[in-house]
């Protein structure tokens, strides 16, 4: 026995007992108060012990309860997925269960759980003996939460949901207790219903099962009849819609009304009240009956939901004849478009939210219809193996779309990018996570995914699986199987073996591949050719498997985009030769449809495996191509002035462990070629907590500075080798940790002057920086952290051929307090220090010395040259007040009274950064945030020694307007320290404009830190 979630797998044909399911049958009585928004029920639950042993406890669900405290299984994961509405809710609008009792026979029974559980345990008056049923009366009040999940309400429109006090399922493996989650659904017992709901008389309810009521029956024909008139008062001659008031909820009806509702062989029981509902019905006539397609809907898109008694026809008629018929008298799709509980399935009726188009508002609908079937027939524990329900369905959901919509294309992807590339949505979601190895296999329980992973591993993968099963095996050889399937286990709850052993016995093949290399693991199928001799009427083609798992594959001769002479192969380890006919003027391809899991498809055509195919930009994979990207690039600084050119990269959507960019731009003002370049080769490490190391190789080269007085021009080259080691213990939390070393190899040309002054020439200085850096970063929604510590050493020249050098250290503290969702408080704290410094009191600042603002004087603030300026030393002007926050991270900017004076230092520093998101959102959702900086800064110069604790201590304040993390930001600096403003006076900064600073942190702007922000590419 287990209290804990995803800790008992579901029967199957491995275990030793002999497959059973309880039954259950509900009578529940139920009254809605909209001014309380709560539901005061009860209900009579009698429970038929269908297996071989004597039970004494039944174990119950409360799910009401995970919505009684942030800390529950839903709000951690909610949270965990940046969904932090929950966390921040008023208790009142939190919901739960604030009354419950059990009793048998007037006899109030105990419980060991507390209310506020989300399981409890009832102890039986006497043991309930195999073949018995135990009939036991709960009364249970539910306050309705605001709609943070499923169960929910949005003004007075309730989704009601989980809502009742539900038995677990008892199987041969024990009971299976699964707290409420979000990602994440559900696995109950079969039963019956028979429930009567009481709400004001004025609310129109859709609910599972079918209505018994005559007279609800007859207002809701007059309802179908206003809503007729309504839709075509509402649409203009030419068929657009009319724009149409804002939809308001009514004043409730003082009087009430009892409906009942009746259900068989089903598992769940929901409902929907909402007073403005407007309601349609056809009738699907399906052999020999008939079954009601209802559609409740608002006005919001109503102009779409028109069609939905259509979509609900036709979605059933597909399922029923591609897998097998409709068992129940009715089904309902049901709109709440402000609900979270949208895109959810109960039995024969399904909750929508905002479709935006009408094609999107046929897959959902038909995708929650064919849930019917996988979940609601096929009952299969949906919280351990999500595929079963959602990747079955997603195929057959696939299989519609295709035939009624042209869905060929990828729409997640520009078209610019997509081309005519073969890669299909699924594939790409697939190989984007696996290419990064950071994709989990489709059989993880829901709440080991992560929220990209769920959606891949439960919803794309296995529909892709079903794919190329259906493929391999044949369309009508696999629709039998399944509509065998369907027969066998329906009303029943199979697990994955049961479904594997079946599909092995209607084939006659062992399946292992299939599952293991789709569904239970994360394996890499890769088939590449590796050599072809072509022969007069004949050829031999040489294959490797480069993957971990060998499943069948397919070859077929390709002639100007046309598949033809296809054969299927069973897999193989190592390398096999194959003699196949020659057919000149085609290609031979594997896998031309894409059915298989590929890695890699360069390696997949013959002939012409090593062809390199130039496109614009970026873009997706072509089988047997090389891919090489071309772009415009353009460029510009004060000294080089506009720069143009053409680049060439290998930057795909997809990755790849070996990456290079060359972008070269040649300045017209100078007649220069400069230019960025990068080279760089990740190995991904299995196991453990490492994630991946990374070399890289980054070049550059621009000019730095202008002299007027002697008419000459500075320039820099950079050259960084570097390698990083990234570490990440569970892939659900994302805390991450890198450990960086680099070195930076910097040349910087200065100017030769004769002892007379004259300017002779300019000469190269090289310097060398070396750096480890170690980073803790914990990207949590709710008070996220980092710190980051580093070891800089460099020696460099002194005149006089004397050798300076240092070691610094420093820790940078970042931390946020969430405060309200998407609302923070940040504070960032800095520690920097000279282990060793031969400049420690000199009378200057030397290269490696701590400053108040990162600006981009050579051998001053970014003495390293990492960051890219518009005007690198730029005295004054706008691009003088571009800033980077380094080290102490100040928001002002100064000119040359700032480069070697008070303010920096070759001892120590020690700084505070505060800033401060607004509680609400200004008019264009500026994002201005006050800001306050403070820095102590012991200066060991001769000249300041004698100045005090006050003359070293810093500080400024102003407002920001920030975007992104600091990708981009204006600076608005209103009062400061007197030092401060003694530097702006030096400084000849007396105009309040001239001291604003902006920061562009083009660093950010790299492909590979854009990728590291994404959620989905951690």
């Amino acid at each position: 026995m287990c209290w804990g979630w995803g800790c008992l797998l579901p029967a199957g044909q491995g275990q030793n007992t002999a497959y059973f399911q309880q039954k259950v049958h509900y009578d529940i009585e139920v009254q809605l108060d909209d001014e309380l928004h709560q539901l005061a029920g009860t209900m009579r639950l009698s429970y038929t012990n269908q297996s071989p042993e004597t039970l004494e406890q039944l174990y119950f669900h409360l799910w009401p309860n995970a919505y009684a405290q942030r800390n529950s299984e839903l709000g951690l994961q909610l949270t965990r997925f940046g969904d932090t509405e929950f966390y921040f809710a008023r208790p009142e609008d939190r919901g739960g269960l604030d009354t419950l009792s059990f009793s048998q026979e007037h006899t109030t029974l105990d419980g060991n759980t507390a209310i506020d559980s989300e399981f409890y345990a009832v102890q039986l008056l006497n043991p309930l003996l195999p073949g018995a049923t135990a009939v036991v009366d709960v009364v249970f009040r539910v306050r309705i939460p605001k709609s943070f999940s499923r169960l929910g309400r949005v003004g007075q429109s309730y989704q009601i949901t989980q809502w009742y006090p539900k038995p677990a399922v008892y199987d041969s493996e024990g009971w299976h207790l699964i707290p409420y989650l979000d990602i994440g659904e559900f696995y109950s017992e079969f039963g019956s219903f028979d429930v009567r709901i009481t709400v004001p008389e004025n609310y129109w309810v859709a609910a599972t099962g079918t209505l018994q009521t005559s007279e609800e029956r007859t207002r809701l024909e007059g309802r179908q009849q206003a809503t007729m008139e309504w839709l075509d008062s509402n649409t203009l001659p030419d068929g657009t819609w009319k724009q149409i008031e804002k939809d308001t909820f009514p004043a409730s009806a003082t009087t009430m009304k009892t409906l009942r509702y009746t259900a068989e062989h089903v598992h769940d029981f929901a409902w929907f009240a909402d007073k403005r509902f407007w309601v349609l019905k056809d009738t699907l006539e399906l052999g020999e009956r008939s079954v009601d397609c209802w559609a409740f809907f608002t006005q919001a898109e109503a102009n779409l939901w028109h069609k939905a008694p259509f979509y609900l026809k036709r979605a059933l008629r597909f399922y029923s004849e591609e897998v097998g018929a409709y068992p129940y008298p009715q089904a309902t799709a049901v709109q709440s478009p402000f609900s979270k509980g949208g895109g959810m399935e109960y039995p024969m009726i399904t909750l929508l939210g905002l479709e935006w188009t009408a094609a999107s508002l046929d897959e959902t609908i038909t995708h929650e219809v064919g849930h019917n079937w996988f979940y609601g027939i096929l009952a299969s524990n949906e919280r351990e193996y999500a595929w079963m329900d959602e990747g079955m369905n997603s195929f057959y959901e696939k299989k519609y779309m295709d035939r009624y919509y042209d869905f060929s294309e990828l729409w997640v992807i520009p078209k610019l990018f997509r081309s005519k590339s073969p890669v299909r949505e699924w594939e790409f979601s697939y190989l984007y996570k696996a290419r990064r190895h950071s994709d989990q296999a489709a059989q993880t329980p829901a709440n080991d995914f992560t929220y990209l992973n769920y959606w891949l591993g439960a919803y794309e993968k296995p529909a892709w699986a079903m794919t190329m099963l259906e493929e391999w095996m044949g369309t009508a050889a696999f629709k039998a199987m399944m509509q065998g399937y369907y027969q066998a286990w329906r009303f029943r709850h199979p697990g994955p073996d049961d479904f594997l052993q079946f599909a092995e016995n209607w084939t006659g093949r062992d399946l292992s591949w299939w599952a293991e290399g789709w569904i239970e693991q994360t394996d890499r199928a890769d088939y590449g050719v590796t050599r072809i001799r072509p022969g007069k009427d004949s050829l031999q083609l040489t294959l490797r498997n480069k993957g971990t798992v060998v499943m069948p594959f397919s070859l077929a001769w390709v002639r100007q985009d046309s598949i033809y002479a296809r054969t299927w192969f069973d897999g193989f380890e190592g390398d096999t030769t194959l003699v196949l006919p020659n057919q000149k003027g085609a290609r031979l391809t594997i896998d031309p449809d894409h059915v298989l899991p590929d890695f890699d498809r360069s390696n997949n055509t013959a002939p012409g495996r090593f062809r390199p195919k130039l496109k614009l930009f970026t873009g997706l994979e072509d089988d047997g191509r090389q891919m090489l990207y071309w772009t415009p690039t353009f460029a510009w600084n004060q000294y080089d002035k506009a720069m143009l050119g053409i680049g060439l990269h290998n930057f795909g959507l997809l990755d790849r462990p070996l990456k290079w960019a060359l972008l070269p731009v040649y300045s017209l003002e100078r007649q220069q070629l400069n230019g960025l370049g990068y080279l760089g080769y990740t190995v991904y490490l299995s196991g453990g907590s490492s994630k991946w190391l990374r070399f890289g190789l980054e070049g550059r080269r621009f000019s730095d500075s202008y002299n007027d007085a002697h008419d000459y021009y500075t320039q820099y080259i950079r050259l960084s080798p570097q390698a990083q080691w990234r570490l990440q213990k569970d892939i659900l939390q994302p805390r991450l940790q890198t450990l960086g070393l680099r070195t930076i190899i910097l040349r910087t040309q200065t100017a030769d002057f004769d002892t007379s002054g004259v300017f002779t020439g300019l000469d190269w200085q090289q310097n060398i920086v070396t750096e480890f850096s170690y980073r803790l970063e914990d990207r949590r929604a709710i008070n996220p952290y980092s710190l980051e510590l580093k070891t800089e050493f460099q020696q460099y020249e002194l005149p006089g051929a004397q050798q300076g050098g240092y070691l610094r250290l420093s820790a940078d503290w970042r931390s946020a307090y969430t405060y309200k969702p998407d609302r923070n408080l940040y504070l960032r704290l800095f520690l920097g220090a000279f282990a060793w410094n031969t400049q420690r009191t000199a009378g200057a600042i030397y290269p490696g010395a701590f400053y108040l603002t990162g600006q981009g004087y050579p051998n001053v603030s970014d003495y390293r040259y990492d960051d890219l300026y518009l005007g690198r030393r730029a005295n004054s002007g706008s691009f003088s007040q571009q800033i980077y926050q380094r080290d102490a991270g100040f928001k002002n900017a100064f000119g040359s009274a700032f480069r070697n004076q008070t303010g920096n230092t070759n001892d120590w520093m020690l700084a505070l950064n505060f800033k401060a998101d607004l509680p609400e959102d200004l008019p264009l959702n500026l994002p201005v945030k006050p800001y306050f900086e403070l820095a102590y800064v012991p200066d060991r110069q001769p000249a300041n020694a004698a100045k005090g604790f006050e003359e070293q201590l810093w500080w400024s304040a102003g407002f920001c307007i920030e975007y992104g993390d600091a990708w981009v930001g204006v600076y608005f600096p209103i009062v400061h320290s007197r030092n401060i403003r003694a530097l702006y006076d030096q400084d000849g900064r007396s105009s309040y404009w001239s001291r604003i600073t902006f920061t562009i942190d083009f660093n950010q702007f790299r492909p590979e830190s854009v990728k590291e922000k994404l959620i989905f590419g951690i």
